[in-house]
């Protein structure tokens, strides 16, 4: 599948999340050749990607391949859909890093009174 702003892979091996590719098929108005960007995989075998450079010719031959089909409107809201859920899957929630710190402030916390204990610091 592919959009004006990304597509889906059938890849036989997901490719690590993140990472810059250069993309490059064919269609019936010439070659389109991109770099893009992975995105976390949806499924065995399928993973998205998010254009991040298409030049001027490339992007009229994927428009003009996307005005060919006539799913064309339907694919372009199920992609900014897996965009949109793509990155919320990304960002971990707030709350994560506060009970990070507090733990790790409890640990630290135990870890010198039980030296303080052990050695006998304090008189």
């Amino acid at each position: 599948m592919i959009s004006v702003t990304g597509g889906l892979l059938s890849l036989p091996k997901s490719v690590d999340q993140g990472a810059q590719v250069k993309l490059i098929f064919l269609t019936g108005a010439g070659a389109v050749l991109g770099g893009a960007e992975m995105l976390p995989p949806v499924r065995e075998g399928l993973q998205p990607f998010r254009f991040t450079s298409l030049p001027a010719d490339d992007q009229r031959r994927v428009g003009a391949l996307i005005g060919e089909r006539s799913q064309a409107q339907p694919d372009l809201a199920w992609m900014e859909k897996l965009r949109a859920a793509s990155e919320q899957h990304r960002k971990p929630p707030f709350w994560r890093f506060k009970l990070a710190r507090v733990i790790g402030l409890l640990t630290i916390g135990m870890a010198i009174a039980a030296c303080v204990l052990h050695f006998g610091l304090i008189k």
